[in-house]
């Protein structure tokens, strides 16, 4: 399915307080039409994405009941399928959130999402951005955690080697997934060589590749290796007279809370959130109070007072101010939660 047509198909939200029965009923709906009114596929995904991982075993449901000799039915389901696991993976990405297990709910749609995301990654159709393809492999990483079958693995390695015609950031995603499948030579080289360029961490050359070394291991989803990096290059910082910004410091915090290490996480987002309440935070890219109550890299501290009290110290002006959580005026008066 293209994107276009479910991006809209997504900004339809359902009116019930329990999204859950408007799901059961669109799916229903979809599976006993003629599949030729693209409407009611667009529906029944918008409706099974609003449901959450409720709406997502109804169509799990859906595709069980499906008999294998009923052609019909199984290309009803596997549309659905297909459809909603594009759907899930905008709405993904659209958060601008990448964790380890944001995609585990979809495995009740196993084996037929992973082999629907797999073909998006090997056997790219016209209709989907190529730039998109690094996009899916995390979904991969969830839905195998272990691995796929090993001729997938080999595709993959595949992809890795070719530096002719594979972009940079899917060869990068690639690498990442498969060191977690158990093939880590296409991700050691990078690691040896940024390994040596941070040194001791000294200057501000060789911090910049301990910030860049300690992005590689949170990829790699080696989160005790990454916080030793992160708290290696927050105290280099300082030796050498600088300050580190609002983003670095909740970005280590993530990191540090992923490796168990509470009271540092809270301390890093306690400077986060003094930095934002300085007002010393990119623009580009601001962190948002939606990031500190949501990102789920964060969820071992959110239930502490302190960062609490560091959510409230972060985003008080904004509130005060008449400003949305990104610390930019908006023209309507409900502010943006």
């Amino acid at each position: 399915m293209g994107l276009a047509p479910l991006l809209a198909a997504q900004d339809e939200k359902p009116a019930a307080q329990d999204p859950l029965p408007a799901a059961r009923a669109a799916v229903q709906k979809w599976l006993g039409s003629a599949l030729d009114d693209r409407t009611l596929l667009e529906d029944a995904v918008a409706k099974v994405l609003a449901a959450g991982k409720p709406g997502l075993r109804v169509v799990a449901d859906a595709n069980r009941a499906a008999l294998a000799d009923d052609r019909r039915a199984r290309i009803a389901v596997d549309s659905l399928i297909s459809s909603v696991a594009t759907g899930f993976l905008q709405e993904a990405t659209n958060s601008g959130l990448v964790y380890a297990g944001q995609y585990d709910d979809l495995a009740v749609l196993q084996p037929g999402i992973g082999r629907y995301l797999t073909g998006l990654v090997l056997d790219t159709p016209d209709w989907f951005p190529d730039n998109m393809r690094p996009l899916v492999v995390p979904a991969l990483r969830d839905l195998y955690p272990k691995g796929p079958e090993e001729a997938v693995v080999r595709a993959f390695a595949e992809i890795c080697e070719d530096t002719d015609f594979e972009s940079q950031a899917l060869r990068e995603a690639v690498s990442y997934a498969l060191a977690q499948w158990g093939r880590r030579e296409f991700v050691q080289d990078q690691l040896d060589e940024y390994a040596e360029n941070a040194g001791e961490g000294k200057t501000a050359d060789e911090l910049h590749f301990v910030r860049a070394l300690a992005g590689i291991h949170y990829s790699l989803r080696e989160y005790e290796r990454s916080a030793d990096l992160w708290t290696r290059f927050l105290q280099g910082t300082l030796t050498l007279g600088g300050e580190p910004s609002a983003h670095e410091e909740y970005n280590a915090a993530c990191n540090l809370a992923l490796a168990g290490r509470r009271e540092a996480a809270l301390a890093a987002m306690e400077r986060c959130a003094a930095r934002i309440a300085e007002g010393k935070m990119q623009s580009t890219a601001p962190l948002t109070r939606s990031m500190f109550e949501t990102d789920p890299d964060l969820r071992s501290i959110r239930p502490d007072p302190r960062y609490t009290a560091a959510t409230e110290q972060a985003f008080a002006d904004a509130e005060d101010q008449g400003k949305g959580d990104d610390g930019q005026e908006h023209a309507d008066p409900e502010r943006r939660r």
